[in-house]
């Protein structure tokens, strides 16, 4: 019952009050319309830029992952001999940079807590070392 007289009024009320308004448009400035070479110039410009870009974050990420097996190189022959001191400051000060590069190339959420928190662990102790005179 409720959806009749609905019907009723918006058929018999508003579109005869719609019919004596006429809608235009705020300007009359109509665009030039893209020709298809121009857009298809620009997508491919766009893809290209995409392209360069995701071959820069490779290049990165390559360098990124020969980092991190060397760190864990340097951790596993420093738990082997953790009185080794020039083992420790190598990996001291490569946990700096692993972390550093890590955070630069925003991929913290890519990697185990566990493993950021141990970066972050030996890599507080190379800012301590380098703040000392």
């Amino acid at each position: 019952m409720m959806i009749h007289r609905f019907l009723f009024i918006f058929v018999f009320l508003v579109l005869p009050l719609s019919a004596q308004y006429t809608i235009s448009p705020a300007t009359t400035e109509i665009p030039d319309p893209v020709t298809p070479t121009t857009y298809v110039e620009d997508e491919l410009t766009m893809l290209n830029n995409i392209i360069a870009a995701t071959e820069v974050n490779l290049r990165q990420q390559k360098a990124l992952h020969a980092k991190v097996i060397e760190y864990r190189q340097l951790h596993d022959q420093y738990v082997q001999n953790i009185q080794d001191k020039e083992l420790s400051f190598q990996l001291i000060f490569s946990s700096h940079e692993l972390l550093d590069e890590i955070k630069e190339l925003q991929l913290t959420q890519a990697f185990d807590q566990k493993f950021l928190s141990d970066l972050a662990f030996f890599s507080n102790i190379a800012e301590r070392h380098r703040e000392t005179p």
